[in-house]
């Protein structure tokens, strides 16, 4: 279903490049467009846990449980993308090298790892690990991009996460038209993630409900408007294979003060500790440069399951 949605909305904005500007038209070259970024920073948490939740240490007799654990990284991320080349079709590429030192390797200060660093068999902190972060090749016609391989996704469905040393990213498709000032249209298929703690891509899950199971591939098909006067609209729509169907809408006025109402949508399978429909209206109080600052529940129908950022990296929040 979703494959032949994403190729009817890849003809459909292609049919109206010709009749107006568009970005395609404009490309530098493959070379003259290229940029190379460089990112250095330190990681550090120290986190300490509460009433019954322990984390553990691995010792040649068994487990010893703690309730602390110390992280301290230096991170770099190579990022070279390309830009496109002249032509009706433009094609470019990006790649980026994540690599991590582990600055603290104390067995009992890193306590088995967790979510933060990367550790052996036996729970030693490993001292170095790199991967590709950021792989993949692209098409433009028009205003509208193809783009294949390890991508960072970042819309309502699903968005990587940069809250640890290095950030994830998901290995797939992705497409991303703009070819009218109101409208963005985003779609896409993913079939792996590359986890935050990592060197490899591992099989979607998620870390709400029962992480036992997983999904073979994750696929959606979204718009936003912008008519004007401040108004804002979105809808989007997604199945999770052997998982859920998720449904998300937004609509947003901004009026010095922004204000959206919003609501999510899913219809659960297994992967949830009890299946059901849930659905969640929310109001968010946004300021004018339209960043969240509060989210405030209006109501919610859920059967004993919460989900949000839906699609996630194996190794947690």
């Amino acid at each position: 279903m979703y494959p032949r949605l994403l190729l009817a909305v890849t003809l459909a904005t292609s049919t109206q490049a010709f009749a107006q500007e568009n970005a395609q038209a404009s490309a530098p070259g493959f070379l003259e467009g290229s940029t190379l970024d460089l990112n250095l920073r330190h990681y550090y948490s120290n986190q300490h846990t509460k009433r019954t939740t322990r984390l553990s240490i691995k010792k040649p007799g068994g487990i010893e449980p703690t309730r602390v654990r110390e992280t301290w990284v230096q991170t770099s991320m190579l990022k070279y993308s390309s830009g496109y080349t002249q032509g009706l079709i433009g094609v470019g590429v990006d790649v980026g090298v994540f690599s991590a030192v582990n600055l603290e390797r104390g067995h009992g200060k890193v306590a088995n790892g967790g979510d933060r660093v990367l550790v052996d068999s036996d729970g030693d902190a490993i001292p170095t690990w790199s991967r590709l972060g950021v792989g993949d090749v692209r098409f433009r016609l028009s205003s509208t991009e193809l783009k294949a391989g390890r991508l960072m996704t970042d819309n309502p469905i699903l968005r990587y996460k940069d809250n640890r040393a290095l950030p994830s990213s998901f290995q797939g498709m992705g497409l991303y038209s703009n070819e009218l000032d109101w409208l963005s249209i985003q779609g896409g298929s993913f079939d792996r993630a590359i986890p935050r703690i990592g060197t490899g891509a591992e099989r979607l899950t998620t870390t709400f409900g029962n992480r036992a199971y997983s999904g073979a591939r994750i696929s959606y098909l979204g718009a936003t408007i912008k008519p004007g006067y401040g108004l804002e609209a979105s809808l989007y729509g997604s199945r999770f294979e052997d998982m859920w169907d998720q449904y998300y809408e937004c609509g947003r006025y901004l009026f010095g003060q922004a204000f959206a109402l919003h609501r999510q949508t899913d219809t659960s399978g297994p992967a949830l500790n009890q299946g059901g429909t849930k659905e969640v209206l929310q109001v968010l109080d946004l300021p004018a440069h339209g960043r969240r600052r509060d989210v405030q529940p209006l109501s919610r129908l859920t059967q004993r399951s919460a989900a949000r950022d839906l699609v996630e990296i194996p190794q947690g929040s």
